[in-house]
């Protein structure tokens, strides 16, 4: 504490010496310094604000797509009711065939039959049902055909010698180039009966009855026909 009470008192001698030294008096105290403030620099303000960039609106407009309409407008099927078809009755009745083509004798019953291969030499048909029948090809003798039914039957291309088809009803028959030698066609119907080609050697048409039949030569007529002997 003493020590430095010393010191103090050495300082303050030391103090007093110097400002007597000092030429023009004491060292004044207080030292004024000069004012070294910078100025404020005031830089001038800089825009530095980037300019509004107006970006165009690139919103895209809304695009407004008319509605489809896709509905498919209902189709109509029309009804396609087939209608009943009625199936006509066929205008020309075609003939059965008999139960038995065997069949012999008096009133035998051969309609339809295919008799094609049948031996008839010397046979009776008396009043035989032949309606339409066929006989084509065959070759017979002495067969009795007297009052059969001979409708529509196919006799084309036959060989019949000796034989007799009084009154036998052939409307409608085909005798096409048949050969009928010494055949009697006596009082025989021959409507609509087809002779064309066919030859009657030695038989008689006595009584015959001729409407609309067509003749050995092909010609079609209501009278009688004029029929010759193979030369």
């Amino acid at each position: 504490m003493r020590r430095s009470a010393i010191i103090v008192s050495f300082l303050a001698i030391l103090s007093a010496i110097l400002l007597a030294c000092t030429p023009g008096g004491p060292i004044p105290t207080t030292t004024t310094v000069p004012d070294t403030t910078v100025p404020e620099t005031t830089v001038p303000e800089t825009s530095t604000s980037v300019p509004e960039t107006t970006v165009p609106d690139t919103t895209v407009p809304e695009t407004t797509v008319p509605e489809t309409t896709s509905t498919v407008p209902e189709t109509t099927v029309p009804e396609t009711t087939i209608p009943a078809t009625t199936i006509p009755a066929p205008t020309t009745t075609l003939p059965s065939v008999a139960d038995d083509c065997t069949a012999r004798g008096n009133n035998a019953d051969l309609h339809g039959c295919d008799l094609r291969s049948a031996d008839f030499s010397n046979g009776n048909l008396y009043q035989a049902n032949l309606r339409g029948a066929d006989l084509s090809g065959v070759t017979v003798s002495n067969l009795n055909l007297q009052g059969a039914d001979l409708t529509g039957a196919n006799l084309s291309g036959i060989t019949m010698s000796n034989s007799s088809l009084y009154a036998a009803d052939l409307t409608a028959a085909l005798l096409t180039s048949g050969s009928f030698t010494n055949v009697n066609f006596q009082s025989a119907n021959l409507t609509e009966a087809n002779l064309s080609g066919a030859v009657f050697p030695s038989s008689g048409f006595y009584a015959a009855t001729w409407s609309n039949t067509t003749c050995p030569n092909g010609e079609v007529q209501s009278t009688d026909c004029t029929v010759s002997s193979p030369t």
